[in-house]
């Protein structure tokens, strides 16, 4: 479902850097394997706050031009565009909360991790 949430909201065509950014494949190639394996958890991290940052990109035009035309806005669609960037921003904290937790675990005794 939230798949399907961010991809209802690409970025515009005037926003292509609305993106996670990859590592140059150069530069990739020289990374250890644990460097990649964290870099690949932070763009995890990265592309819901891409999604939402898209969605409040989309929404924020669309109210600027109802603005411009004098024209209603319809609530009911903002509020929900608005709900579905507070669940992509939920996601993107819970994936931080779980890239958090792995990185501190290696700093617990065994009990604790």
């Amino acid at each position: 479902m939230l798949k399907e949430t961010g991809e209802k909201y690409p970025p515009p065509d005037n926003c292509q850097h609305l993106i996670t950014v990859m590592v140059n494949e150069e530069i990739w190639d020289l990374l250890s394997k644990k460097s990649r394996t964290v870099d690949l958890g932070f763009q995890k991290v990265q592309g819901p706050f891409m999604q939402e940052l898209s969605t409040l990109t989309i929404l924020a035009n669309r109210l600027l031009k109802d603005v411009k035309n004098n024209k209603n806005t319809n609530i009911c669609d903002v509020l929900q565009q608005l709900m579905d960037g507070i669940v992509l921003l939920g996601n993107a904290n819970w994936n931080l909360i779980m890239k958090r937790q792995e990185f501190i675990k290696s700093d617990l005794n065994p009990p604790y991790t």
